[in-house]
Formats: C-alpha cells, structure tokens, sequence
C-alpha cells in the first residue's frame, strides 16, 4: 500500500514515465525511418501507430508495480485490465483491417514481417523495464 502523503504522480513515476518516454520515442524512431525508405509513408505511418498503441498496452502491464515485474504480481490478476486491452486490440485491428475505418484513419493493412518489426520497441521496453525491476526495484520508488 502506498502512504497517503505520496502522490499519484510523484517523483520517482515522474522520472520513470520520462525514462519510458525516452525509449519508446527511439524505438518509433527506428520503426519508422527503416519503414520510410522502404515502404510508402502511409505504412511507416501505420507501423509507428502500431507501435505507439502497442507500447501503452505494455506499459498498463508493467507499470502496476514500481518494484515487482509482471511475474510476480500475476499476468491475470487484473481482469478488467486484460479486458480494456482486448478491446484495445480489437480496435487497433478494426482500424488496419476494415476498409471503412482503415480510410477513415489513413492506415494500412500490416503483412505479419511489418506487424513483428513494429513489436519490437514494445518487446525490448518490457524487456528493459523487468530487468530494471530485478536489478533496481528502488530506481523509481514512491518515497516516504
């Protein structure tokens, strides 16, 4: 539990959203330039948007504990939370894969190479993030 003089927003979860947001705007980064020399700027569009959608299902993962990675804390024990993902999904799919909302949105279908590539940044931040938990559970404590 934390202690009522500590806010929601403190410190230390100010520095680690910082922290995130350094490595998931490098990861979109590097997501999109490749994809922009080699594919038409409305896919290295949609494949940057897929990451950035990717990243926050990630990040509503990892950070319901400062100093616990995701195996400890339980992958299913926040339903409601796995559900507001699902949907998520759903509607991140719903905009690539039918016509009306996909021109609605100005995105484009992801082939599967397209959909793993745009994953990565993803993959690597929850990476980073379980080993900083392991190794510095303290880094972004709460404080008092």
């Amino acid at each position: 539990p934390r202690s009522p003089k500590v806010t929601l927003l403190h410190s230390g979860m100010m520095y680690r959203i910082g922290f995130l947001s350094i490595l998931l705007g490098t990861g979109c980064f590097f997501v999109f330039l490749p994809a922009y020399k080699t594919e038409a700027l409305e896919t290295a569009r949609t494949m940057a948007l897929c990451s950035l959608a990717v990243f926050e299902w990630t990040i509503a993962l990892i950070m319901r504990s400062d100093e616990k990675p995701i195996y400890k804390i339980g992958f299913f024990k926040n339903p409601p939370l796995l559900i507001a993902i699902g949907c998520a999904l759903f509607l991140q799919l719903s905009i690539l894969y039918i016509p009306l909302f996909s021109k609605l949105f100005h995105t484009y279908p992801l082939s599967w190479n397209q959909w793993a590539i745009a994953l990565i940044p993803s993959g690597v931040i929850f990476c980073i993030e379980t080993v900083r938990i392991a190794l510095f559970p303290k880094l972004f404590s709460r404080g008092a």
